[in-house]
């Protein structure tokens, strides 16, 4: 849908001027049209600059959110990998459930988060699979001095990988305001839950670089 607007305005817009153009020409006289040549000049000039730094704001607000998106899976992906190498470390009794975890929650995230993130959503999987990994890390071992230090880790790197995914769906569905937007219904409660960002608009193509070479490292690794 979006893209068809965009469409229409491309084709649209210069077909509009081109026919007020002809009209102009052939209904107002060149003589009268030319007593007016300073003030239009003018007037254009200032109309070029407008649209010059209005679409140098467009240009660097997109840039730099699509930075900020690109972070924020960076630094998910290597607590990612940080939970994942911590999970190698303990006995195969309680650390194989955890690392099986990390890769079940990165490919949920690349296969089907990324996908409806484009409707401004979020994996119930990909939440209930955090909430799995934090269980998990309560549940483990610390009688000792490795067992402590690995514990606080990964409780550590949990917490910031849910903060660094509950701002990368935020910060996905930020776009550039419409004119036809308007404030309707709270970001935070729609249709009886949490919606992940106030814009239905995700920058594509979302980066997914680090997601996708973890899931090349893990799966190098021997089970």
């Amino acid at each position: 849908m979006l893209a068809l607007e965009i469409t229409g305005i491309v084709i649209g817009v210069p077909v509009i001027v081109a026919v007020l153009l002809y009209v102009t020409q052939h209904l107002v006289p060149h003589t009268t049209r030319r007593q007016h040549n300073d003030v239009a000049g003018f007037v254009y000039a200032v109309l070029g600059v407008l649209f010059t730094v209005m679409l140098g704001f467009v240009v660097v607000d997109e840039w730099q959110s699509l930075e900020t998106i690109k972070t924020n899976t960076f630094d998910e992906a290597n607590e990612l990998g940080t939970l994942f190498w911590n999970a190698r470390a303990l006995p195969p009794a309680t650390g194989r459930a955890l690392e099986q975890t990390t890769r079940d929650y990165a490919n949920v995230v690349i296969n089907t988060e990324w996908s409806v993130m484009n409707d401004g959503e979020s994996s119930p999987q990909a939440t209930n699979i955090v909430y799995t990994m934090r269980d998990e890390i309560n549940a483990l071992p610390v009688d000792t001095l490795k067992e402590q230090t690995l514990y606080q880790y990964s409780l550590h790197a949990v917490n910031d990988l849910a903060a660094a995914r509950r701002q990368r769906i935020d910060e996905s569905g930020e776009r550039v305001p419409d004119i036809r937007d308007r404030p309707t219904e709270p970001p935070v409660q729609r249709h009886g839950r949490r919606h992940p960002g106030c814009l239905p608009h995700l920058p594509q193509p979302a980066p997914r670089t680090a997601m996708i070479v973890w899931c090349v490292l893990i799966a190098s690794v021997p089970a």
